[in-house]
């Protein structure tokens, strides 16, 4: 005995008369959540750094804290670039120096905006007892970038 279905109302693909499955006019519903296959994980690519470069000393040291605030150098810096500091004579006098009979320019009687933010920033650097360290800090990048523009 044949029965006969509605594909209009079947959950289940039927076959018409002349043998082709036909799918249902609606999908079933299922208490599954779909699965999700996860990211495939390139492979990391291992980059090898110029030998005695900065990111080679800083690869040799990844354990050692060369990050300390404030930022500024400390002994093993300058032991693993192996740069050593000179003490120079003090600069003491201006150069040049500075006559009596010479009038003041006109930059002393009224400075620009970029000899005010240097001036500031020196007085920061020169301050015997800064707030903070991180303002000499910034006194220091500020003064940098005056000097030497990008």
């Amino acid at each position: 005995m044949a029965t006969s279905h509605s594909s209009a109302t079947s959950t289940t693909p039927s076959r018409n008369g002349n043998g082709r499955v036909t799918s249902p006019d609606t999908t079933p519903c299922t208490s599954q959540a779909p699965v999700a296959t996860p990211p495939k994980r390139h492979p990391h690519r291992i980059y090898q750094p110029a030998k005695n470069s900065l990111y080679d000393i800083f690869q040799q040291h990844a354990g050692t804290a060369l990050f300390v605030r404030p930022i500024c150098w400390t002994d093993l810096h300058a032991q693993l670039l192996g740069v050593r500091w000179e003490e120079l004579p003090p600069c003491d006098t201006p150069q040049p120096t500075i006559s009596p009979a010479t009038p003041p320019s006109r930059g002393h009687l009224s400075p620009s905006n970029t000899i005010i933010i240097l001036s500031n920033a020196l007085t920061q650097i020169l301050l015997p007892d800064p707030m903070h360290p991180i303002f000499t800090s910034i006194a220091v990048k500020t003064a940098l970038m005056r000097l030497w523009p990008k």
